[in-house]
């Protein structure tokens, strides 16, 4: 069973890593897009970025809610696979309207991605590790988006933008095959997640009313929703336009845009997983904290108080003469915090609520989170 695990979780790292190339390829290459496309403005941008957030936080709510009824493998293939379909197709479109309706579809493709995920992690590891090796798989989304800025940025060098779309595509197609043939929606040896998950005699183990309703009602769900949304904004934000803002705002050469962008990914990749294992660490040490209805709390509002004060110290201090160590702190810092809260949010919210709702419940967050952040593109635009 470990080995097997293993294979399986590696095997979720890649394909996780290559949704996440899939969905940053069109970000990371903005620079290029604006100076080579011949067509597309910041306004286009701000529009295609909307779509996009648009249509992945509808569709990750619905394969929330479906995904205890689907096999969670295959919605990973097929969402590893379209994804890859679309970055294919992306080059070819000749207008911003067509790139709409296209990156509008590659958010619905994209959508089906970690309600698959969360249900294979569910099924393979017990509570009490569940937060550590949710954390590690969200860094591999970290992990490729560090190194997508840099990798692009070579490829563009060589061959134009339209070959950055190439490669990461046909990735995609090739790792989708992978995953339907190694990827198991369970261990073969279980044999009911209630055994093979034990859970403590909490609230949040005892079922509830199946559905959707049970879930609107929670005044808990709906202030995680809240928090979920701050930090998806602020992830939207600095992600997609950090980069761009540091070369028109703070004069910064391409290069060293892209590399402060990466060094916010690396600093998520590091706020992942120190987060993720501190909140299981605290459910294993203090077993009474499992007692409550959201024993990963504390470490939220820490992280919340944390970030607030390092977004004020952009405006402050970042200028054109700031030193290249504090913007890597500062982007670093952001990463951290943002990527970790993220993961600890979601953890949070699945907590409150029984173990049949815990999929609508992480779909209706992220939903809202979406919502966000089509706000603050939009605010950008």
């Amino acid at each position: 069973m470990p080995e097997r695990r293993w294979v399986v979780f590696s095997t979720m790292f890649a394909a996780w890593s290559t949704i996440y190339m899939c969905r940053r390829s069109f970000t990371s290459s903005i620079p290029y897009l604006l100076q080579d496309s011949g067509f597309l403005t910041t306004e286009n941008i701000g529009m295609i970025s909307s779509c996009f957030a648009t249509s992945y936080g509808v569709s990750k709510f619905l394969s929330s809610v479906l995904s205890d009824h689907t096999s969670a493998t295959f919605m990973l293939s097929l969402c590893v696979g379209l994804s890859g379909l679309c970055c294919c197709l992306f080059p070819l479109a000749g207008s911003a309207r067509l790139l709409c309706a296209l990156w509008f579809v590659q958010g619905i493709t994209q959508g089906l991605g970690w309600p698959a995920c969360a249900k294979i992690l569910r099924e393979w590891y017990p509570r009490s590790q569940l937060g550590r090796w949710w954390s590690v798989l969200s860094s591999s989304g970290n992990a490729s988006s560090a190194l997508l800025p840099v990798l692009l940025a070579y490829f563009h060098s060589l061959a134009g933008w339209q070959f950055n779309f190439y490669v990461i595509g046909a990735v995609a197609l090739a790792m989708s095959a992978v995953v339907l043939m190694i990827v198991k929606d369970a261990p073969e040896s279980a044999l009911n997640r209630e055994q093979q998950l034990p859970l403590p005699a909490t609230e949040s183990s005892h079922q509830g009313p199946a559905g959707l309703l049970g879930v609107l009602y929670s005044f808990n769900v709906w202030l995680a929703c809240a928090l979920y949304a701050l930090l998806a904004g602020v992830k939207g934000a600095t992600g997609d336009w950090g980069q761009l803002y540091l070369m028109q705002e703070a004069h910064r050469p391409e290069t060293i845009a892209a590399a402060s962008i990466t060094t916010m990914h690396i600093g998520g990749i590091f706020g992942n997983l120190s987060l993720g294992y501190l909140s299981d660490l605290i459910i294993t040490r203090w077993p009474q904290a499992e007692q409550t209805k959201a024993p990963r709390a504390p470490a939220l509002l820490g992280i919340t108080i944390l970030l607030t004060v390092a977004l004020e110290l952009f405006p402050l201090t970042v200028s054109e003469g700031s030193s290249h160590l504090w913007l890597s702190f500062l982007w670093f810092s952001t990463g951290f915090l943002v990527e970790g809260g993220i993961s600890t949010v979601s953890l949070l919210t699945i907590g409150l609520v029984p173990d049949n709702q815990s999929g609508s419940a992480h779909g209706l967050a992220s939903l809202v989170a979406q919502g966000n952040t089509v706000i603050c593109l939009h605010v950008k635009d």
